[in-house]
């Protein structure tokens, strides 16, 4: 579970390195990054998507944690 959130936090940092445009600006080519060598409008959707699934996801634990402990 750790692993999968580092790796989430990686893919967020490198979309967000993509939209400010330091990959593009890179010399040294990098196997870890050739993902996000998307279109723009490719890599916006997608994190799109990624914020709206934390999001919902983190109202669900919330509604959870409301349901079992009455607060």
């Amino acid at each position: 579970m750790l692993l999968l959130l580092l790796l989430m936090r990686l893919l967020l940092l490198l979309l967000l390195l993509h939209s400010s445009n330091i990959v593009g600006r890179t010399t040294v080519p990098n196997p870890f990054l050739a993902f996000a060598r998307l279109s723009t409008d490719a890599s916006q959707q997608w994190f799109q998507l990624f914020v709206r699934h934390v999001i919902i996801e983190r109202i669900d634990r919330t509604d959870d944690f409301v349901r079992k402990t009455g607060r």
